[in-house]
């Protein structure tokens, strides 16, 4: 399943994720920290942005645990996210790859999705 997100420079994007173990089931993530890092290569060590929830140091604007109980989260990416990233002239779009990451209280992690985010320049 693709979990590509298309957006514009400079918009706004929300979208949910659910946590789920091996079998499909949820996965409760209930004072978990959950971090989403969006990069130009998956191996780069820097990342461009990052979103965090209130356990992980970032707060409810960022990453909203909207039904922890059921692994449910919405990450909300705002203009300042990507507003300051270039995009070449001769093209339309630049693709990065993200990441989104949970540390459940017991320790264990567990990368929930691993794709791409395609920004769009806004053509006028």
């Amino acid at each position: 399943m693709s979990n590509k997100i298309e957006m514009y420079k400079g918009s706004s994007e929300d979208f949910e994720v659910v946590v789920t173990d091996q079998d499909d089931n949820p996965v409760p993530i209930t004072n978990a920290e959950v971090i989403m890092s969006v990069k130009a290569k998956f191996e780069d060590d820097e990342y461009i942005f990052q979103r965090k929830n209130t356990a992980a140091g970032g707060d409810d604007t960022q990453i909203e645990m909207t039904d922890p109980d059921e692994g449910v989260c919405e990450i909300h990416l705002v203009p300042s996210n990507t507003s300051g990233i270039e995009i070449a002239s001769n093209v339309l779009y630049t693709t990065f790859v993200y990441d989104v990451w949970v540390k459940l209280t017991s320790g264990k992690e567990k990368h929930v999705i691993v794709d791409r985010l395609f920004l769009y320049k806004v053509v006028k």
